[in-house]
């Protein structure tokens, strides 16, 4: 009872602070939450620390376009051309714009905004059309940026993509590449293996030595990622990508052997990136810089 007590208390203040607090009272609330202890935001030491000065402030306009998922086709257009792009089928500006008759028997239907609002389809015969508008609905609603305070999110027009789905001719299951840069250089690699490793994801260095620590999941300590062929194609591009940014994710795909673009995120889970130990955590923090007062951006 005593404990159903106090979740209920700590909920409410989450609720109160989320919406009515200065972001830095509400960020400090959650971060010792995570945490157990408050951040420093004069003298921001850890990687998770530096993300919350980030969001507090470094409003920079590009990072609202390439957090986008739709606009930063065009920033990528740009650094590295068109041959990256997954193969864009269609553009829906409502739910209720949805029509899968104007689709595939597969594809990949998301959201341009937040994380996790996306469809698999393999068989649309199986989808009932009313269902999606319904999800779609709800995703609409919902305001990403206001979770953890990541206010790049907040003038991002929502908009449904629809996007060719990605599959290996020999059914091996498709990873995700996501490179960690700083400064324009990549600087850990995290393959994650999604759920054909139970959800594990093994870091590399990239001199693809496996880095001891660990992110969010643990690594598979029994599996080793195979050095892709392209890598060093994949490092190119992810130095062109990341030039323009102090600290940036790259995610990348590579699909029967074809490098894809995935996405750019400045804030990797909102700035509270479970480490598999503090020092890890230091560790990135080490290689950036982040301003401690508002940036003017232009």
């Amino acid at each position: 009872m005593f404990l159903k007590i106090k979740n209920i208390i700590g909920d409410f203040i989450t609720w109160v602070l989320k919406n009515f607090a200065p972001s830095k009272i509400y960020l400090s609330w959650i971060y010792w939450l995570s945490f157990h202890y408050f951040p420093n935001f004069k003298n921001p030491k850890t990687f998770n620390e530096k993300l919350q000065c980030i969001k507090l402030y470094d409003h920079n306009p590009l990072y609202t376009k390439c957090a986008d998922k739709l606009l930063v086709r065009d920033y990528v257009r740009e650094k590295i051309g068109d041959k990256y792009l997954i193969n864009l089928m269609a553009v829906f500006e409502r739910p209720e714009d949805i029509d899968l008759d104007l689709l595939p028997d597969k594809f990949a239907m998301k959201l341009n905004t937040g994380s996790s609002c996306n469809i698999i389809c393999k068989d649309k015969s199986k989808l009932i059309e009313t269902d999606i508008k319904k999800q779609f609905t709800k995703w609409y609603k919902f305001k990403f940026y206001k979770r953890y305070k990541e206010v790049h999110y907040k003038p991002i027009v929502k908009r449904i993509i629809c996007e060719e789905l990605l599959e290996n001719h020999n059914g091996d299951p498709i990873f995700d590449w996501k490179f960690f840069c700083f400064n324009g250089e990549p600087y850990i690699l995290m393959v994650d293996m999604g759920e054909s490793h139970s959800g594990c994801r093994n870091i590399y260095n990239m001199d693809w030595t496996r880095h001891p620590g660990y992110i969010t999941h643990p690594q598979d300590y029994n599996f080793e990622v195979e050095k892709p062929s392209k890598f060093d194609e994949m490092i190119d591009v992810v130095r062109k990508l990341a030039a323009d940014f102090y600290e940036v994710r790259v995610d990348l795909y590579l699909v029967n052997n074809v490098i894809y673009f995935g996405e750019l995120t400045f804030t990797s889970g909102g700035g509270f990136l479970p480490f598999s130990s503090y020092e890890f955590d230091l560790e990135m923090g080490k290689q950036f810089n982040v301003p401690t007062k508002n940036l003017k951006n232009e």
